[in-house]
């Protein structure tokens, strides 16, 4: 590479990394706190472009692979501000670095698997209905053939029966559903096999009401029995849990809005009790929490964290995460999120 070639390349290169320390230094600030959406969606606009920069005019610099690993985790850049919808340009760019990453022999192993999730997604992202599934699952299967034979022992390998079975559930595909499932249930890997084992429970609660007792935060019982005729949502949240803390307020807008017509939310919160802390002391953070943000809705908490009981229970892998259930207890929907909280309790109770 002739010496000023790689000046060139050093400069950009170099911007990229002012770029990211720029935004780690930024993500602590006031400005960022205010309007976090919109200075993020600058932040993936220009480190996009620096990046594209690095991977086209570089093709001798092994820093080239960063720059492509980069713009495929960068799934926001470019995206219209109304629609959310990326150009044409983008998506073909994007493809096209995916394949010139999984046909490169050279490419660095993370840099692969990064091209690997991205294609991954891509695929199980596709189908729009259930009828397109069982296209997708052919496609999924010799996808995650070619991963393992790839990259023997890849996280992604593992992940990709989550990222599965959430696609299923969200196009309810019950009986592809219910077959992977099935299968998954008798893995050999401990936390797959009780996730499965949560969400066939969790399928099966789509055709029979579901029946649960529990405690709330003041030890008093509770119980799905003595709400049926009734809309309830399962929540499980955290108070250390940014996607969870922006659900809050839609969470708060539905309750107030339908309570009166029947609408109950339960909250299962996966905060922990601290070592510095008893859990009396605990008890009385996550409350003080939920009455500083109107969270004014039963709540179960036991400071265990991800070892809450219902957790296993139903499968949870991540939060937020809910079951709606409608008014004979089955399970009408999961995991609605944002205004769609409203839109789905509003078509319960009609």
């Amino acid at each position: 590479m002739a010496e000023a070639q790689k000046n060139d390349a050093d400069a950009v290169f170099n911007e990229l990394d002012t770029v990211a320390g720029a935004i780690k230094r930024l993500r602590l600030s006031a400005p960022w706190k205010a309007d976090m959406g919109r200075l993020y969606n600058a932040y993936q606009d220009v480190t996009a472009a620096l990046a594209q920069a690095a991977y086209a005019e570089f093709p001798d610099d092994e820093r080239r692979w960063s720059a492509g690993d980069e713009l495929m985790t960068l799934t926001g850049a470019f995206r219209d501000p109304t629609s959310g919808v990326a150009p044409d340009a983008w998506r073909a760019l994007t493809l096209q670095v995916e394949a010139d990453i999984i046909g490169a022999p050279e490419a660095p192993d993370v840099v692969l698997s990064t091209a690997f999730r991205h294609f991954l997604t891509r695929t199980i992202e596709q189908p729009k209905a259930a009828a397109d599934v069982p296209t997708m699952l052919d496609a999924y299967d010799g996808l995650t053939a070619q991963i393992a034979a790839c990259l023997p022992g890849a996280a992604l390998v593992e992940q990709a029966p989550y990222m599965l079975i959430t696609k299923l559930e969200k196009l309810d595909a019950r009986a592809e559903l219910r077959a992977r499932l099935g299968s998954l249930a008798t893995s050999g890997d401990d936390r797959m096999r009780i996730h499965a084992t949560g969400r066939l429970r969790v399928l099966d609660a789509r055709e029979t009401p579901l029946e649960l007792a529990l405690e709330n935060i003041a030890g008093e019982p509770m119980s799905l029995e003595a709400l049926r005729g009734e809309v309830v949502l399962l929540q499980f949240w955290a108070s250390w849990c940014p996607p969870c803390r922006a659900e809050i307020p839609h969470l708060r807008a539905a309750h107030a809005a339908y309570r009166s017509r029947g609408f109950r939310i339960i909250g299962l919160s996966l905060d922990r009790t601290d070592k510095d802390e008893s859990p009396d002391q605990a008890r009385a953070r996550v409350v003080g929490f939920m009455q500083d943000n109107g969270m004014d809705w039963a709540t179960q908490f036991d400071g265990s964290m991800w070892d809450n009981p219902y957790v296993s229970l139903f499968g949870i892998s991540s939060i937020p995460a809910s079951l709606l259930l409608d008014r004979n207890g089955r399970v009408a929907m999961i995991d609605p999120r944002g205004e769609d909280i409203a839109v789905q309790v509003e078509r319960l109770l009609a």
